[in-house]
């Protein structure tokens, strides 16, 4: 047992995840295929990891394995599609090409040895834990406040794809940073409920822009109505963009903890893009 005097070292139980990272890497590097769910759980549970090396202030780290999770992105992006399209009921031809362009996928994964370089890059990070006396509320300040205000304002300004894009990603990042820091109390289940309800909405808008790209360059039957789709999920994310205020008013009152701050936030009529991403899977 570890001595109990000196200086306290704060941990977080990062250890889970990362064994379980560890385990799912070995699972996708022994099979031929990787199952949407296996992939979805790794992607998740690396993200989770980037945060918590994010908030310990291992930042470098944290970026090099955000390029790592990217590597992945595009074999995640056509499982989500060929799945949409198996529920949609689109043309067999439709269906073909995007088998073929899994296929392709993941044998580019695996002669590239992707997801044992990744073993080695989760393997390499030693040094999980904080090393001073700040508080993970005030480095949740730190590091998320002044950015996602400045996006946010950014998006109000011109709200295009991308910067949505990255709002998503910043706001699960975001929200990995509250479950690993923060007391789970009611107040912060809600903040976290209402950031998982932006992410549905801004990944719904984000699937259907790349499914959009790949029916044109395929020419694919279905495009018309992923085009139709896609318009109305532009529209639905612009809008829960543009009502993002409540997140940018938890933030400012950086005295306090963040699972208190939601409290005095008041709740809105959500925007409902059930209509828009029912049938897409959560990424």
């Amino acid at each position: 047992m570890a001595a109990s005097h000196g200086k306290k070292t704060t941990r977080a139980p990062y250890d889970p995840a990362r064994r379980r990272a560890l385990r799912l890497l070995a699972t996708c590097s022994r099979g031929r295929t990787i199952s949407p769910k296996s992939l979805h759980r790794l992607r998740s549970t690396l993200r989770r990891l980037q945060a918590w090396l994010e908030v310990i202030g291992r930042h470098e780290a944290a970026d090099h394995l955000a390029r790592e999770i990217s590597r992945t992105s595009r074999l995640r992006s056509l499982q989500v599609f060929e799945d949409w399209l198996r529920r949609t009921q689109a043309p067999q031809k439709d269906l073909r090409r995007a088998a073929d362009a899994l296929r392709e996928e993941r044998a580019r994964l695996a002669h590239a040895d992707t997801f044992a370089a990744m073993r080695t890059t989760i393997n390499a990070i030693r040094n999980w834990e904080m090393s001073d006396d700040l508080s993970p509320t005030h480095r949740i300040w730190t590091l998320y406040r002044q950015p996602l205000a400045k996006l946010l304002r950014k998006i109000r300004h011109n709200p295009k794809r991308k910067r949505l894009h990255q709002l998503r990603l910043q706001l699960k990042l975001f929200r990995y940073t509250v479950e690993w820091a923060e007391p789970r109390t009611s107040a912060n289940r809600e903040l976290i409920g209402r950031l998982k309800r932006s992410q549905r909405c801004l990944g719904a808008y984000e699937d259907l822009a790349a499914f959009r790209r790949l029916a044109k360059r395929w020419n694919l039957s279905i495009r018309p109505r992923i085009n139709s789709r896609w318009r109305k999920a532009r529209q639905f994310a612009r809008a829960e963009a543009r009502h993002m205020s409540w997140l940018t008013q938890v933030l400012e009152r950086q005295h306090e903890p963040i699972h208190a701050r939601v409290r005095t936030t008041h709740p809105r009529r959500e925007p409902n893009p059930a209509s828009v991403n029912a049938d897409l899977t959560s990424r």
